[in-house]
């Protein structure tokens, strides 16, 4: 049991998918040279999760069914949604004005090394120390920039 009050908070990851991008033709499903495609990592990181109730694909395009991996669900979202004057707030507004649940996740497809680890350590951060209302993963970067052998 977790959360508030000792009932178990049902925990919900979306990840949002638009399959129009206009930089990168097909980024996010492209495959790998295993045959996964980059919106198949992240699935597979949120399904390994041990703190996630439901997984969904949020997109406009039906076609990405064809992409979807056991225990990810697909969830039709409004094709206005699919601007370039859309925002992420503004999909997962609509989001949870269709799924209801306690805690959710966002989590994107261009962020395919994330674990099942971490996502579940910022779940917990929410669910359990009821100290934060929000928790996002980082990774700490220094290094030394060279240019022409100097530092």
């Amino acid at each position: 049991m977790s959360g508030k009050q000792g009932r178990k908070m049902k925990t919900v990851a979306m990840v949002p998918i638009k399959l129009g991008s206009e930089r990168v033709k097909g980024k996010n499903i492209r495959p790998f040279h295993d045959g996964r495609t980059l919106v198949g990592f992240i699935q597979e990181a949120l399904v390994k999760s041990e703190l996630i109730d439901e997984v969904y694909v949020y997109c406009s395009d039906d076609s990405i069914k064809d992409y979807l991996i056991g225990g990810v669900r697909f969830l039709k979202r409004p094709e206005y949604l699919d601007l370039d004057t859309s925002n992420c707030n503004d999909i997962i507004r609509e989001f949870i004005k269709v799924v209801d649940a306690d805690v959710y996740v966002v989590s994107h497809a261009t962020a395919p090394f994330t674990r099942p680890e971490s996502i579940d350590r910022c779940v917990r951060a929410v669910i359990d120390d009821n100290e934060y209302d929000s928790a996002f993963t980082v990774e700490r970067l220094q290094t030394f920039l060279w240019s022409d052998r100097r530092p």
